[in-house]
């Protein structure tokens, strides 16, 4: 059973209303029930009957259905009441108003959601139009933050820190342990994790910063509820982890939490830990060589192995990482996509790896407006923001998948892992400047990868 979306469709979907504002004046759709040789006499007929409404057959538009395009007077009846009089006619089996269509597309009614090209790009402050992810198109299908079996989707982020009080992100509670009290409640190893995890002093007292902060609203700030910005994915569940600014070991532990967490729930039915489908890393090494760094590498296969895929961010800086290699980007994990930065001209940003055999693909990184510390709210650029609009992706792919792979995800975690991936992988819209110096030649697209899944 399909759960309700977490917001009323009908208050933001500019979909395909039959209403009376929808009704074309003066048009009506008439489908005749006379063979075609009969047709231009019952036309004649109508037309002389109802002369004083200035009924007039303007041209068939269906010869298959044999239906009619027809115009009237407007002033001298209504549509309804002329669908109604001309239902009655023998010669007519269907009379109805014509009526207007919207394109189907879901929008938010966040107070900056027009700042946010990277969603929606309609050439606002000189962009250019459509360079964006196709949000709108992609919400369409539904806005969930579950999947279709009830699992509550969690997005890891792994960062500097994070603004837990900002009123428009919706933080990972673990409910399974009471805060502050000094215990392991859960027993997962991790003292007093309720709000997540900081790896530099190893409690659950999580840094404030505004880096993670941004980087979290881009994955998943609240969608609609008339404040500030939305999200990839709307209110996706974000579980906060520091532990990026000192070392690789701080590093390690970040991901260790994750994975435990994911394990833990795996192996609690639910019952403990956090469904994380996805994790985000925005920081990385310059220059580093995977061989140095293999524990690091290995991460992103033992989460695999549990279902979790990870997109990470590649350099800040015009660097072939094929040639002079990078961390995290330039680790072969089959588990891990490797981002780089595009622009609201949809071009790759001139201060940005990339690598054909190395670098996935391109998301909107540059001039990106989301949340800041402090409750506020604020641009911010480079390949950092770029690698959550896949994070999030992932998440919302995850949210709209259909009951059977959602089964066949909890059976086989690693091949279904797999073909989110190709979701994302397979569908990019493509961009000169991405062409032969990344895997897909292309920048991220949601709704095409939201039809790949369905």
């Amino acid at each position: 059973m399909r759960r309700l979306p977490a917001f009323i469709l009908l208050m933001c979907i500019s979909a395909l209303v039959l209403g009376q504002a929808d009704k074309i004046p003066g048009d009506l759709i008439v489908q005749l029930s006379n063979s075609e040789t009969k047709n231009m006499q019952a036309v004649d007929f109508l037309e002389a009957k109802y002369a004083a409404q200035n009924l007039h057959f303007e041209r068939c538009i269906s010869k298959n259905l044999n239906v009619w395009l027809c115009r009237f007077n407007p002033a001298r009846a209504s549509e309804s009441s002329m669908s109604l009089l001309l239902s009655e006619e023998n010669s007519v089996k269907v009379a109805q108003p014509n009526r207007r269509l919207q394109m189907r597309e879901t929008f938010p009614d966040d107070l900056y959601f027009p700042d946010q090209w990277n969603l929606h790009n309609t050439g606002q402050n000189s962009g250019l139009p459509d360079a964006d992810i196709d949000a709108p198109e992609a919400w369409d299908n539904g806005i969930y933050q579950t999947t279709v079996a009830g699992d509550t989707i969690v997005m890891a982020i792994i960062d500097d820190g994070f603004d837990l009080n900002h009123d428009d992100l919706n933080f990972f509670k673990n409910y399974s342990e009471i805060p502050d009290n000094g215990i392991d409640d859960d027993g997962n190893g991790f003292v007093d994790d309720f709000d997540g995890w900081n790896a530099y002093s190893h409690n659950g007292n999580v840094r404030l910063r505004d880096h993670g902060t941004h980087v979290s609203g881009i994955a998943g700030a609240i969608g609609n509820n008339f404040t500030g910005v939305c999200g990839v994915t709307w209110g996706g569940r974000i579980l906060p982890v520091s532990g990026t600014e000192e070392v690789e070991a701080t590093l390690v532990e970040c991901y260790d939490y994750v994975l435990t967490m994911r394990k833990l729930y795996n192996e609690s039915n639910g019952a403990k830990g956090a469904y994380v489908v996805s994790t985000n890393l925005s920081w990385g090494v310059d220059n580093g060589d995977p061989n140095d760094f293999p524990i690091w590498c290995a991460m992103y296969d033992s989460l695999g192995a549990y279902g979790v895929l990870s997109a990470g961010a590649t350099a800040n800086a015009n660097y072939n990482i094929d040639e002079v290699l990078d961390m995290p980007t330039a680790c072969a994990s089959p588990y891990l996509i490797t981002v780089t930065n595009t622009t609201k001209m949809d071009e790759k940003h001139p201060s940005a790896g990339y690598g054909i055999t190395t670098i996935d693909l391109g998301a909107p990184g540059t001039s990106i407006y989301n949340t800041r510390q402090g409750n506020s709210y604020g641009f911010k650029s480079g390949t950092s923001m770029s690698t959550p609009h896949v994070t999030a992706a992932l998440a919302y792919l995850y949210s709209i998948a259909d009951e059977s792979l959602i089964s066949r995800y909890q059976n086989d975690p690693e091949t279904v892992c797999q073909i989110f991936r190709d979701a994302l992988l397979n569908t990019t819209d493509t961009l000169e400047t991405l062409l032969d110096i990344t895997v897909t030649g292309g920048r991220l697209n949601l709704h095409k990868a939201s039809e790949y899944i369905l």
